[in-house]
Formats: C-alpha cells, structure tokens, sequence
C-alpha cells in the first residue's frame, strides 16, 4: 500500500513547523478549515460559513408558508451536515430554553421538529440492530465458546436504568421504534405535553 500524497492532509497551526520529509509532502490545512466528512473539527471558517448560510436561509424561511419553511428546516437545514455543527451554530442564531431544546429533538408525529438527537439515538439504534441480528450472531459465533455479549448485556442494562421499560421475554424487539418510545414518553413529559 502506498500513500497519495496528494490526498493527504496534515493538519496544523500555520506556525507548527513540519520537519518529518513525508509529511511535508501533504496537503496542510489550517486548524480553522479542517473538515471531516463536512463538518468542521474546530470553530472557525467552515462554521462561520455554515452560520451565515443558515442565517441567510432563516431569514427567507420567513418569506413563504410556515408548514413549507417548517418541511425545509427539518429536510434541508437538518441533514446530517448541519447536524454535526448543531451546537457551535445554535450559539450563533437562536436561543432556546432546555425544554424548547427537547422540543425540536421530538419526532414531528407528537409535537417535535424532528431533529432527532444523535447522542440518545445511538443506545436506541444499538439495541435494535443487535436484537435484529442475534441469532446470525449465534449462528456464525456457534463454534466459539463465549459466555454471550456482555456489550449487549450492559447497554440493554443502560437502556432499562433510563426508560424503566419493561422488556418482553423472548424474543427481543428488532424495531427501532420500541426502543425509542420510553424516551420519547419521558421527552414529552418533560416538555408538558
């Protein structure tokens, strides 16, 4: 295997002196305009860029029907490249309370925007898909003694500490939406609804 030294980026502050031979072959990028898939690894350029966007886009949102801007806030500006500066752009152009926060991550079906929550989706979306393939698991993984998956067993632990969900016995739910329904029940509460 051999390096394209054309695709290769090192990232560092203009002042950072790079005396390594191969390394000074790459591309160098300034902390400030460094991406990874699309999303910027530090404030800076590629974020104020995406805050002016934004900011631009919410003033035209205005201008039309709000059940279309609300289609396009949650479509468009909610894709998974907005989702990763979510944080550093809201402390830009919008202030909201806790519970208006927990609001916009609600599935639009029971009152939310539907910008869902990555950080609590992922337990959620884990259990699922392990639930789903756990008898291929047991199928492929038959010839190796193991005492089962202890990463399954402390999430599945993590996911009933948090929801107080009661799990059915056998077999375990391969739907997304079942384990996802505790949080969106106590989100709701939480917001008054």
């Amino acid at each position: 295997m051999c390096l394209n030294n054309k695709k290769c980026e090192i990232i560092a502050h203009q002042q950072t002196v790079i005396s390594d031979p191969t390394l000074c072959c790459f591309n160098r990028v300034n902390v400030d305009d460094a991406e990874l898939l699309g999303a910027s690894l530090f404030a800076g350029r590629v974020l104020a860029s995406c805050c002016s966007e934004l900011s631009r886009a919410i003033d035209r949102l205005k201008l039309i029907c709000t059940e279309d801007a609300l289609t396009l806030l949650r479509v468009s500006f909610s894709a998974p490249r907005v989702q990763h500066h979510r944080p550093q752009i809201t402390q830009h152009w919008l202030t909201l309370t806790d519970e208006q926060w927990l609001q916009t991550f609600l599935p639009i079906n029971v009152g939310g925007l539907g910008v869902r929550k990555m950080s609590s989706l992922a337990l959620r979306v884990y259990l699922a898909s392990a639930a789903s393939t756990g008898s291929l698991q047991n199928t492929i993984l038959d010839a190796v003694t193991t005492s089962g998956d202890k990463m399954f067993g402390a999430y599945l632990s993590k996911w009933q500490s948090i929801s107080s969900a009661v799990l059915p016995l056998d077999p375990l739910p391969t739907k997304q939406s079942f384990w996802d329904s505790p949080g969106i029940s106590q989100a709701r509460q939480q917001v008054g609804e």
